[in-house]
């Protein structure tokens, strides 16, 4: 049984038992080498160590921890990822089991992929021997220099909108500075009932963001705050 569902062994039957794993039934991979010589898929044994076990899944001599474990040998490891193998999602066969992720990755027809405009937002997803007719139909390609644009200058709009929380709270702090009570409108909630102290009388008054306040070359904004009377005439 292979430990890739998207390939199977050739002739898996065939292999010598010296290159199976006798915790997972099937060929080694990326194999260790206990003290006692017997190799093991890194997986499997490292499984079987920090599962309480420390000896041997084979002779039952001790193995201790999973630092005692070295790399199998060179002929081990090359020859079990020199097996060939099957896909089992396009069913081509005879490729050697190093270079199957390279297939996968590369070659495979039958692999789900997405549009080379995925990154424009295109939401097409299939298989990769449907791509090239997707893409020579795809109706954000054409468009990739504008939707770039738009899609740029809505992630520094978020990014504005985010700054804007550090601006609220230093509106609030200035704000505080007129008065240590205020009260919020019940009717506009854009205005507070400040209480009289040496600076103003008692009244709603409303902040706001001055006209001379500016934005800084990198986005942020430098607030200069005014309070005046609230003249909405809603209290």
């Amino acid at each position: 049984m292979a430990n890739n569902t998207n390939y199977e062994y050739v002739n898996e039957t065939s292999i010598e038992p010296e290159f199976i794993c006798i915790v997972c039934s099937s060929p080694f991979i990326d194999p260790l080498r206990t003290p006692c010589h017997h190799s093991f898929c890194r997986r499997c044994i490292t499984k079987w160590i920090f599962g309480g076990n420390s000896s041997c899944p084979i002779c039952r001599k001790h193995i201790g921890s999973i630092n005692s474990l070295a790399q199998a040998t060179h002929s081990v490891k090359n020859f079990v990822e020199y097996l060939p193998v099957k896909c089992t999602l396009c069913e081509t066969t005879n490729i050697r089991r190093r270079d199957f992720h390279e297939h996968i990755e590369k070659t495979c027809p039958k692999v789900h992929v997405s549009c080379s405009a995925a990154d424009i937002k295109c939401p097409w997803k299939g298989t990769r021997d449907q791509l090239a007719n997707h893409e020579s139909k795809c109706t954000f390609e054409p468009l990739r220099s504008t939707l770039s644009e738009l899609i740029n200058e809505n992630q520094q709009l978020k990014e504005r909108i985010n700054d804007q929380h550090d601006t609220i709270v230093q509106l609030m702090i200035q704000l505080s500075n007129y008065t240590n009570t205020s009260i919020e409108c019940n009717n506009c909630r854009n205005c507070f009932y400040l209480e009289k102290d040496n600076r103003n009388t008692a009244g709603y008054y409303r902040a706001y963001a001055n006209s001379q306040s500016t934005y800084e070359n990198d986005g942020s904004l430098n607030l200069i705050v005014s309070v005046e009377l609230c003249t909405c005439h809603c209290h």
